[in-house]
């Protein structure tokens, strides 16, 4: 079995990619899957201060070698060239025995080879969630930076048949799955 990670909306910010590259040294996945939004912060967000695209790009390359990334509705395919890793616009992958589908967006509507028993995960509302839709998991690690409401920013970690949702600032568990319950 594998430990898996899974993030989404970086949104260029320089010290939210320092804390997870922190998060992956500490975690050590197997796999890390970030949701897109990698480098720019969105017209709706503003300009944070730490706002640094490439030095963002330096602390995911330091676990590149792991990750997989899927297109952001923020991310140019100018701004993909220069990630140290691949990036799709959508992905399945197989993990744990189970087929997880990938994607940033949240119109699950749209996909069409989602069966029972599968999970999907996606980033792009800003908003964690975990929740079984129709026999189907579906995830949201909720956000790197830029968290709405009193939410925190978070990340998800598949472990064995355990899903648990960490805040990213003091790693604690926020909520958690156990499949097969």
């Amino acid at each position: 079995m594998s430990k898996i990670l899974f993030a989404s909306d970086i949104h260029g910010r320089k010290s939210r990619a320092a804390r997870l590259a922190a998060i992956v040294a500490e975690e050590k996945p197997d796999r890390v899957y970030l949701l897109g939004d990698f480098l720019y912060n969105g017209p709706r967000n503003g300009v944070p201060e730490d706002y640094d695209p490439m030095a963002v790009i330096e602390s995911l390359s330091s676990f590149a070698d792991i990750t997989f990334g899927v297109r952001g509705n923020c991310d140019s395919a100018i701004d993909l060239d220069l990630l140290p890793f691949s990036v799709e616009e959508t992905r399945f992958v197989e993990e744990n025995g189970k087929r997880i589908h990938l994607q940033h967006g949240d119109h699950l509507e749209l996909l069409n080879d989602i069966q029972k028993g599968d999970i999907v995960v996606f980033g792009h509302t800003h908003r964690p969630l975990l929740e079984e839709r129709k026999g189907v998991l579906v995830l949201n690690p909720g956000l790197i930076s830029f968290p709405k409401g009193n939410l925190p920013a978070s990340y998800l970690i598949f472990d064995n048949d355990t899903i648990t949702l960490y805040a990213i600032e003091d790693g604690e568990p926020l909520c958690q799955i156990r499949l097969g319950e």
